[in-house]
């Protein structure tokens, strides 16, 4: 199945991205030797050049390195790794931040939002190990997967938070105009 591309930056450093999420994922092992720029290509269903190119740009992070005559292969270098993975996890928090921000919410409500979503989660885990007896853990592709649609579950809780807000809102002044008009009053000014 053809990867996903967005239209956001170039093609080739999304590919570029994808590995190095792939590496940081387990997908490719340190040391590991990666398929051929062929059939990464076919694979991402993008052109070899195109391919190439992501290849280069991924191999200047130092994520991977080339041998002329063996092809590309992961470093063994877990201090290379670590930077990646903390640049990367830097990147997706700050971008996380940016769409939660936007909705309207302070620090404290993403904090929230983030310990709602987290003990969520765990419930279901939980619940989904006891009744299947086995393992939570995920397959490396699907973790790989799952760090880009990261930014999707923040904005679909942050919708909802904003959402739940804005309802409490006019609830609040709904119930306080109700409330006057009861009591005979006229934007705050008692009727005569």
């Amino acid at each position: 199945m053809a990867w996903k591309f967005n239209d956001n930056q170039p093609i080739y450093r999304q590919i570029a991205e994808r590995l190095t999420r792939d590496i940081l994922a387990g997908v490719y092992k340190p040391g590991s030797q990666l398929p051929s720029v062929r059939d990464l290509a076919l694979t991402a269903g993008v052109n070899p050049n195109t391919m190439q190119k992501g290849l280069s740009f991924a191999e200047n992070s130092g994520i991977i390195f080339s041998d002329r005559t063996r092809g590309r292969f992961v470093t063994d270098d877990e201090t290379v790794i670590a930077v990646q993975r903390r640049d990367m996890s830097r990147e997706a928090v700050r971008r996380f931040f940016s769409v939660m921000r936007s909705f309207g919410m302070g620090d404290s409500e993403i904090e929230r939002a983030v310990r709602e979503f987290i003990d969520s989660e765990r419930a279901e885990s939980s619940k989904q190990q006891s009744h299947s007896g086995g393992s939570t853990e995920g397959s490396a592709a699907t973790a790989a997967a799952g760090i880009g649609d990261a930014n999707e579950a923040a904005a679909t809780t942050a919708k909802s938070k904003a959402a739940e807000s804005s309802a409490a809102a006019r609830e609040t002044a709904s119930t306080g105009a109700t409330a006057g008009r009861k009591a005979g009053l006229v934007n705050g000014v008692k009727e005569a």
